[in-house]
């Protein structure tokens, strides 16, 4: 064999072996897709892995990595809170990735501390707290429940930013990780499958306020000119009986288009044009009347200086 034949050799296996080792990365990679993401999302969710043992002392092998977490969207009057934890199971510590949002201004909590309460009937309440958040808006309280049952979740914020205390919905925790699958099994997702994530994170940077979208009344008003006129058939001639000048009621105004009347309700008063004959006596009364004043004045005057005469005389 030639020193050119020996190194084409050489070459040929070094592909075929690189080939093979891609085949078998490629191959690994397909069986299981998604993983790293998966596990990296339980992980966060605080979904522990390997295995573990349940009331009875079995072990369940990654099946509680299949788990999928919690999630809880509450609106309370101050806030918003985005919740998500794993399938709580008693003896197991889990982590609470509480999102609070404020909602008068939209900012992430900054500050401040966070308790959640479980609460029953009886008066048990299991309680866990994040003294400060883990990043803007984001608090992780972390604890382990001995108690199984179902549970009222309440959950207190006190910050410089907020103060809000409310309840968001019932929380169960499982005797053992085979009633945490059947209960996973049971639900039924309601995320539509070609929903795009939004996530807090993304709309904090975003100046814009959040709000629960719920049936509302929408009221639209516009200014335009118009003309209140009476219903088709609706409206009354009214015809005085005599013509003359129309004055208003003694009660106020003269009512307008669209004001109620009852009836018997008197609505003005006509006062009638004098006859002619009339209109002349009028007059001349009138006349009379300016006649004898300024005959008064002059009986005034005369009795003044009459009175002037006597005083200049005594």
């Amino acid at each position: 064999m030639t020193f050119r034949q020996y190194l084409v050799f050489v070459l040929a296996v070094a592909v075929m072996a690189l080939l093979a080792g891609c085949r078998e990365s490629t191959a690994e990679s397909q069986s299981d897709p998604g993983r790293g993401q998966a596990e990296h999302a339980h992980e966060e969710a605080g979904q522990p892995h390997g295995h573990a043992h349940d009331d009875d002392q079995t072990h369940e092998h990654g099946e509680e990595a299949d788990i999928e977490p919690i999630a809880v969207t509450h609106f309370s009057e101050k806030v918003q809170l985005f919740m998500e934890y794993p399938r709580l199971v008693r003896g197991e510590e889990a982590r609470f990735l509480a999102h609070v949002t404020v909602l008068a201004t939209g900012e992430p909590v900054r500050a401040g501390q966070l308790e959640l309460h479980l609460s029953q009937p009886d008066g048990t309440v299991l309680s866990v707290v994040a003294s400060e958040p883990a990043r803007d808006g984001l608090f992780i309280p972390v604890g382990a429940f001995e108690t199984p049952g179902t549970y009222t979740g309440r959950i207190r914020v006190s910050s410089p930013q907020v103060e809000d205390d409310f309840e968001f919905g019932f929380v169960v925790i499982h005797p053992g990780q085979s009633s945490a699958l059947a209960a996973a099994a049971a639900e039924v997702a309601d995320e539509p499958a070609d929903a795009i994530p939004f996530l807090l994170e993304q709309q904090w940077p975003i100046d814009f306020l959040l709000d629960q979208a719920r049936p509302r009344t929408l009221v639209k008003r516009l200014q335009v000119p118009g003309e209140t006129v009476a219903a088709g058939g609706a409206a009354a001639a009214v015809s005085p009986p005599v013509a003359g000048r129309l004055l208003h009621p003694l009660s106020g105004d003269l009512p307008t288009i669209g004001d109620k009347v009852t009836a018997g309700q008197v609505l003005g008063f006509i006062e009638p044009p004098l006859p002619v004959t009339e209109v002349m006596q009028l007059a001349a009364n009138e006349a009379s009347i300016e006649a004898l004043e300024t005959e008064l004045l002059i009986k005034a005057f005369d009795l003044n200086i009459k009175g002037l005469e006597v005083e200049q005389a005594i």
